[in-house]
């Protein structure tokens, strides 16, 4: 009876220190999966952030793209200089009759040539006008399309800015969410080990 509690004390002590060994290492794998599943999950969202900057950043580029299509350009244009050759029409002095005596009973001729000076004066005022309109126009176009470009550019600086920082974050991020969702091991695994091991050497030296 003696040898075969002898022979017991080490098979129960192993059988201990074996359980506890993998519940141990259960633990652990828990443990390590949990942390894996918290990084995975900062990741994830920061992936969707930095989608969101994409997306933001891109739309950005295909309004300005759009903007830049020859047919909106030509309409831009020809709306910008109609209007600037409308202001320019205004401000013209008009050619005027004051001053000039002319009396009702001057010969058709003289009545007809001074008609048809004071009309090219007109017209080449207007021709002026819309020359200037075209030029002033282009002009128009041109710097609205500098400040629009300058415009796009500051919003994708700014938006790269904000996408930068969230990967700058990420780590930190990463790191607290781990802590947070880390499973320490219970001890109990630790506990049959160590009573695994007492227990095979008291057999030993009971017996």
């Amino acid at each position: 009876m003696c040898l075969a509690a002898g022979l017991a004390g080490p098979l129960i002590g192993a059988a201990l220190s074996g359980v506890g060994s993998l519940i141990s290492m259960n633990q652990q794998q828990k443990d390590a999966q949990a942390r894996a599943a918290a990084r995975n999950q900062e990741l994830l969202k920061n992936l969707k952030k930095q989608e969101g900057f994409a997306n933001e950043a891109r739309g950005l580029f295909d309004t300005r793209r759009e903007a830049l299509n020859p047919e909106v350009q030509a309409k831009k244009l020809d709306e910008a200089q109609t209007s600037r050759a409308d202001e320019f029409i205004g401000q013209f002095a008009k050619p005027s009759t004051e001053g000039i005596a002319l009396s009702g009973n001057a010969p058709k001729i003289v009545q007809s040539e001074f008609a048809k000076r004071f009309q090219g004066a007109l017209d080449k005022n207007k021709r002026n006008a819309q020359n200037l309109g075209r030029l002033g126009g282009f002009g128009q176009v041109l710097f609205d399309n500098s400040l629009d470009n300058v415009g796009l550019e500051r919003g994708i600086g700014t938006i790269n800015n904000f996408s930068q920082s969230e990967n700058a974050l990420l780590p930190h991020l990463q790191g607290f969410a781990e802590v947070e969702a880390a499973k320490p091991p219970s001890g109990v695994g630790s506990l049959l080990t160590g009573l695994g091991s007492a227990f095979g050497s008291a057999s030993g030296s009971f017996f």
